[in-house]
């Protein structure tokens, strides 16, 4: 809980800005069958309905299910990839209806009302890392707070993890942070199941620490 508050509170501050570029570097993988969704939408559809509706192809648009905002939580099943950022769509359809902000990796990312427009949220490494099996973006109320919010689109961009240079990543975190308190969370057993699952809570703590020390 207090690498989660840390991380929480470096989310609030200003970051850098990332490259023009940034998303030439990866390819979208939305359509993937390994790109999946779950989260509050899926009380009143499928996950394949939200999929569909959350495609740039789709003029049909994600709607919340209560007037106070969502989550939606993005898997990625491909162990061979990492997402490296995300595009959202919001106030195509129903500009209106533009959630005030979302939220993701504990940053808040505002928004502006009446306006068709694309947010670009570029991931830095340790949310890379972090978030490379799943992650979660939750909409807030929108501007009015008497609207549903909805979201027109996402786009999930991704890298092989060879060109993420995921390993690099990894051990640059692990070299700049101290790790005991991490290895502690991998007990004490020496099976290989322990120390995949030991390296595994590693990269997650270490990912934390990372970004909290980015904002610093």
């Amino acid at each position: 809980e207090a690498l989660g508050a840390a991380f929480n509170r470096g989310g609030r501050r200003l970051r850098r800005p990332f490259p023009v570029e940034f998303f030439e570097r990866g390819a979208c993988v939305s359509a993937h069958a390994d790109i999946s969704y779950a989260g509050d939408a899926l009380h009143s559809l499928t996950a394949a309905a939200v999929k569909a509706r959350l495609s740039s192809n789709n003029e049909e648009a994600l709607v919340s299910p209560s007037k106070s905002g969502m989550s939606l939580t993005v898997h990625n099943a491909n162990a061979e990839q990492v997402v490296i950022g995300v595009r959202v769509l919001l106030g195509a359809s129903q500009p209106h209806n533009v959630p005030a902000s979302f939220k993701l990796f504990g940053r808040s990312i505002q928004t502006v009302e009446g306006q068709r427009r694309w947010y670009d949220v570029g991931f830095t490494p340790a949310e890379a890392v972090y978030g490379r099996r799943q992650f979660t973006i939750t909409f807030s109320a929108t501007h009015s707070g008497t609207n549903v919010p909805v979201v027109d689109a996402l786009e999930v961009f991704a890298q092989p993890k060879s060109e993420f240079g995921l390993d690099r990543h990894v051990a640059a975190l692990s070299a700049k942070h101290n790790v005991a308190d991490a290895a502690a969370l991998g007990g004490a057993d020496d099976s290989e199941a322990a120390r995949g699952q030991q390296t595994l809570l590693r990269a997650l703590t270490l990912s934390l620490q990372q970004l909290a020390s980015f904002h610093a």
